[in-house]
């Protein structure tokens, strides 16, 4: 665990420089640009390398292995996995290098979203760590595969969107649907997230009107979250869908005896991140009783409260694998909100802000590193790629 809060203090360490630089108005020369794209690249090369030669660090590294070594995957196991994992184990490519690659295609994907759609380079890559994705992908390096993917192609429709403001009927937000139709041949799981996605823009374009609307969901979430921490509503309306056959692939993860037990156990961490992330959206709320950011970010805001209603649940591992494919992009939302121009000048609700935000995100990292999430430690790295 000391690996971990040691990278942390590092990261914190570079975003506080590029604090300095903020307020010795660097931002505004080019060579401010190329600097912080550098480091961008660089850091995302060294996570990179940190999560593709872990050895046998997680859980699921080793079942991973094991498919590797013997040609023989789960039927659950998606295609875009299998075909990669063979052709690597086929050509004899050591399995460390495998997992390079797969880190690879996950953090340059989220590397390429966060030059798209962030203010601050390193403000995003602190959030990301605090909320754990390099973490995670130590053990389930298949799904945050796909969070990767998916994260680019959002980054690209929303570019086109609210950026170059074209219509969505271009080729760019086309490689972003083929990008969401790659993730899935990763990981199925990939259909509720676009589908999430899909839904939150129909009802953005449709319902919302004003940033007071955030107070409303801030509110809304505080309760549910107090409510669901007291009952199983949640989980009983899963096993009624289980049981009619329509979860048929998924009865073993939520009808036996253990998971019952796994996903009613109420988590102490994921009841304080629903209720200081809902602190967070009332904050915001208030914010925009007078003010109001720009499309781009009120949309990933509106986005952004999926992920709270999903962590007000409070459904264990299954509102913690929905939530995945939130955090890159929660990332990218807290940074436009808080470098955003609007609060360029209003130092107090900067300084609230940004306090709720990293605190709501060291809960997760707590949930996550504390928890020893998937045997995340001791790491065990392997440097040879033999």
């Amino acid at each position: 665990m000391i690996l971990y809060n040691e990278i942390l203090i590092i990261l914190l360490l570079f975003w506080l420089i590029s604090i300095v630089f903020e307020f010795g108005h660097f931002k505004s020369v080019p060579v401010y640009t190329v600097v912080a794209r550098l480091v961008l690249v660089i850091l995302t090369i060294l996570v990179t390398l940190f999560v593709g030669m872990r050895g046998l660090t997680g859980t699921d590294t080793k079942t991973y292995k094991l498919f590797y070594e013997t040609g023989y995957f789960h039927e659950n196991v998606e295609p875009a996995y299998r075909i990669l994992s063979s052709f690597f184990s086929a050509h004899q490519f050591s399995f460390t290098v495998f997992e390079i690659f797969i880190a690879t295609l996950t953090f340059s994907s989220i590397m390429f979203a966060i030059m798209l759609l962030s203010k601050n380079y390193m403000f995003s890559i602190v959030i990301l760590y605090l909320y754990c994705v390099p973490q995670l992908s130590l053990n389930i390096s298949r799904q945050m595969l796909a969070v990767g993917i998916y994260t680019l192609g959002v980054a690209l429709i929303l570019d086109n969107k609210f950026i170059k403001g074209k219509s969505l009927n271009t080729v760019q937000s086309k490689i972003g649907v083929l990008l969401f139709l790659l993730a899935f041949f990763f990981h199925t799981s990939t259909l509720i997230a676009v589908f999430i996605f899909s839904m939150s823009y129909i009802l953005y374009k449709i319902v919302f009107r004003r940033g007071t609307y955030f107070f409303v969901i801030g509110c809304c979430s505080l309760t549910i979250t107090i409510i669901l921490s007291k009952v199983n509503f949640v989980y009983n309306l899963l096993t009624s869908i289980a049981t009619s056959g329509y979860l048929s692939k998924y009865t073993e993860f939520i009808m036996t005896d253990s998971a019952q037990t796994q996903l009613t156990e109420k988590s102490t961490n994921v009841f304080l991140i629903g209720i200081t992330m809902s602190i967070l959206f009332i904050v915001i709320g208030l914010f925009c009783s007078e003010n109001r950011f720009d499309k781009m970010t009120e949309f990933l805001l509106f986005y952004s409260a999926f992920f709270l209603l999903i962590q007000a649940s409070q459904v264990n591992w299954i509102s913690d694998r929905l939530g995945y494919y939130f955090l890159p992009l929660l990332s990218i939302t807290f940074s436009r909100v808080i470098y955003n121009e609007i609060l360029k000048d209003k130092i107090l609700w900067k300084i609230v802000l940004t306090f709720f935000i990293f605190v709501t995100s060291g809960l997760f990292y707590s949930h996550v590193v504390i928890g020893n999430f998937g045997n995340m430690y001791p790491y065990i790295g392997d440097w040879s790629l033999h």
